[in-house]
C-alpha cells in the first residue's frame, strides 16, 4: 500500500523544499557549480518519512498558499469563464485532507504557482500606472534613445529570448526582443529602431511602442 501524507504538512514541507532549491523546481538531480540540487519531491517524500518536523513559519505559508490559490481560481473564472487547468489541478489536490506520495511532485509546484502568480500581479500593478497616458513614441522605423526602466521581462525557451516590456521616462510603455542576457535592460539608456505601435489588448489596450535592434547603452 502507498504511503500517504497529510496534504498541510506536505504542502509545508514542499515550501522548505522551494527554499531550498533557491525559489526553483528541480524535477532531476541537477549539478550547479560544486554540488547537486536533489529535485523537489525527493526532498518532500524524504522529510516526510524522516517524520522531520516543519516550523510554523512553514505551515503558515502553506495555509497561505491554499487560501491564495483558490482565490486565484475564482478571479480567473470570474474574469476569464474558466481558471488555468494547472491551478485547477493542484488546487483539486490541496482540497485533499491527505496525499499520496506519487502526487507529491505536482503538490511540489505549489509554492512556485503562488510565486508565479503574485510576481504576474505586481507586472500589472505597476503597468496599471501607465497604461491610460502612455502615448506612442517615435515613428516607425526611426532610431530613438530613451531612458527605460524594465516592468516585467519573460524568457521563452524556444527562441532563447527575452520579452522585455517596461517605459521610458514620460511613461510611455515599451516592449522589445532580446536574445542575449546583456540585452536585457533593467534601468538604464536603451536605444533601437521603432518596429511598430499597437494598441495591448492584454494591457488595457494601452498604446506600446514596439522597438528592434535594441541596444543597451
Amino acid at each position: 500500500m502507498k504511503p500517504t501524507y497529510n496534504t498541510r504538512v506536505a504542502l509545508a514541507t514542499a515550501v522548505s523544499a522551494f527554499e531550498i532549491n533557491g525559489h526553483l523546481i528541480y524535477k532531476d538531480p541537477t549539478r550547479v557549480e560544486d554540488r547537486t540540487l536533489v529535485p523537489n519531491r525527493q526532498i518532500i517524500r524524504e522529510t516526510l518519512d524522516s517524520e522531520a518536523v516543519v516550523n510554523q513559519q512553514q505551515r503558515d505559508a502553506a495555509d497561505e498558499i491554499v487560501v491564495y490559490l483558490q482565490q486565484a481560481e475564482i478571479m480567473q473564472t470570474l474574469t476569464k469563464g474558466t481558471a488555468d487547468s494547472f491551478l485547477v489541478q493542484i488546487n483539486k489536490l490541496l482540497a485533499n485532507e491527505t496525499v499520496k506520495a506519487n502526487e507529491l511532485g505536482l503538490l511540489a509546484w505549489a509554492p512556485k504557482l503562488m510565486r508565479d502568480y503574485q510576481a504576474k500581479d505586481r507586472v500589472r500593478e505597476i503597468s496599471s500606472q501607465y497604461e491610460t497616458k502612455s502615448r506612442y513614441v517615435g515613428r516607425e522605423r526611426e532610431k530613438i534613445t530613451v531612458d527605460f526602466t524594465m516592468i516585467d521581462k519573460r524568457y521563452f525557451k524556444e527562441t532563447n529570448s527575452w520579452l522585455v516590456y517596461g517605459c521610458d521616462s514620460d511613461g510611455n510603455l515599451m516592449s522589445y526582443w532580446a536574445n542575449r542576457a546583456d540585452k536585457v535592460c533593467e534601468t538604464g539608456k536603451i536605444q533601437g529602431r521603432v518596429k511598430s505601435h499597437r494598441q495591448d489588448s492584454y494591457r488595457s489596450n494601452a498604446k506600446v511602442t514596439f522597438l528592434n535592434f535594441v541596444k543597451v547603452l
